[in-house]
């Protein structure tokens, strides 16, 4: 009996393969594609650009045509692809935020940012300076609002015979191009030039330092004139590790210190002056400042020339005489910039490097310092670099923790402040 059963189990079991046979075979001849099991699923051949577009209204697609069934073509290996990008442990999804460009892969890169108008914004991809001829190629990057980026390349190089007129001035003083030890700092109007010359006897006019030992050489500070006026002693100087930069007004020169290793360990110089030119008087804006350590962000002198901002996040008038801290008592600045008017300091702020930032707006004429965007709105970021547009409707910033090696480096972001408004 035993023997039977078994029997009739392999004729059924016979007769149900045979039966499935002829089904895969009408199948087959239908035209239907069969599904190989364990074989890999179909993939888009669309480039999956790493980067968060910008919001945009949802448009209405054609319909597909019909196509005849794709080729399975035997591989080796799955197919690999782009991996999204990895996006910040604390970026939280927002309409008034998204990605321009992941990161450029480079410790010590620089953006650059630079609006050229409401809606379009640039940025530095690379650069090469040639030591021979002084010339400098950048490669930028084009970004339009609407989502379009393209890329350029211009060079600068240096105009033959600039310097000529001042070095022709300098001769009322028995000063010669040879004695140059510094590069000439050219005031932005092209009147005037700061130049550093190396001497024994310096003439009586401001010190800089604090060095005490006698010395057998000083640097001499001397603005010299386009139009042939009398030179004008500005400083000396035992140190050679000072920083000057004009003001845009190209009447106040920006003096300040720089290390070398963090928080200061190895200063040279002395805090921050700024020196008035026509008026040869010098004010002291802060007695400790380290704009150029590993960490810590340069001063940035307003577009009007009527104030500064320095780390950590205070806004002054250029003789110091009004000085207010825009970050809130505990806080500090990660980055700032100015309105192309002058009127208005953005300042980043944060508590911990850890934390995100929020942005705050200093009215340097009405003295109101409103909070545009932070965590309390929705809005999480953390910027190292920044750029306000012409009509202060979008903030383009590079999110990173720190400008020294950038940790935590994600590339430009644009912040729309017209779809930021939870904290006002």
């Amino acid at each position: 009996m035993g023997i039977c059963v078994r029997w009739h189990e392999k004729i059924g079991l016979v007769v149900i393969a045979l039966i499935g046979g002829f089904v895969l075979v009408a199948c087959l001849g239908s035209g239907v594609p069969a599904t190989l099991t364990g074989s890999p699923s179909a993939r888009s051949s669309a480039t999956i650009t790493p980067s968060i577009a910008p919001p945009t209204a949802p448009s209405v697609s054609p319909a597909a045509k019909s196509t005849l069934p794709p080729t399975i073509t035997p591989r080796l290996a799955p197919p690999t692809l782009t991996p999204l990008p990895t996006l910040p442990a604390c970026y939280v999804p927002h309409p008034a935020l998204w990605q321009v460009t992941p990161p450029i892969e480079s410790d010590w890169h620089r953006y650059t940012l630079q609006w050229e108008s409401d809606s379009v914004v640039k940025y530095l991809i690379e650069e090469h300076h040639d030591c021979e001829t002084g010339c400098c190629t950048a490669t930028w990057a084009r970004y339009v609002l609407a989502g379009a980026t393209t890329t350029f390349t211009e060079t600068v190089c240096p105009t033959p015979g600039e310097m000529m007129p001042f070095f022709a001035s300098m001769q009322q003083v028995e000063v010669t191009e040879d004695d140059l030890t510094y590069s000439a700092t050219i005031s932005p109007d092209g009147s005037r030039a700061l130049i550093v010359v190396e001497t024994t006897e310096p003439v009586p006019a401001l010190k800089l330092g604090d060095w005490e030992s006698e010395a057998e050489k000083f640097y001499q500070g001397w603005i010299i004139y386009r139009d042939g006026s009398s030179p004008l002693p500005l400083f000396y100087t035992v140190e050679d590790m000072f920083r000057f930069q004009w003001a845009p007004d190209s009447r106040h020169l920006i003096i300040d210190a720089y290390c070398y290793g963090g928080e200061g360990i190895l200063v040279q110089g002395i805090g921050l002056l700024v020196v008035d030119v026509d008026s040869s008087v010098t004010y002291t804006i802060a007695d400790e400042y380290y704009g150029l350590c590993e960490g810590s962000i340069s001063y940035q002198v307003a577009p009007d020339s009527r104030h500064l901002i320095y780390e950590p996040g205070i806004v002054a008038t250029l003789d110091g005489s009004e000085q207010v801290r825009v970050c809130d008592e505990g806080r500090e600045a990660r980055s700032y910039t100015w309105s192309q008017d002058g009127q208005y300091a953005y300042v980043a702020c944060f508590t911990s490097r850890a934390e995100p930032d929020t942005l705050s707006r200093y009215d340097t004429q009405t003295g109101e310092n409103l909070i545009l965007a932070g965590p309390d709105c929705g809005l999480t970021f953390k910027a190292i670099e920044m750029a306000v547009s012409p009509g202060q409707t979008h903030v383009a910033f590079v999110w990173g923790n720190t400008t020294f090696m950038p940790v935590e480096p994600y590339g430009v972001w644009m912040l729309d402040l017209t779809l930021a408004n939870g904290c006002q």
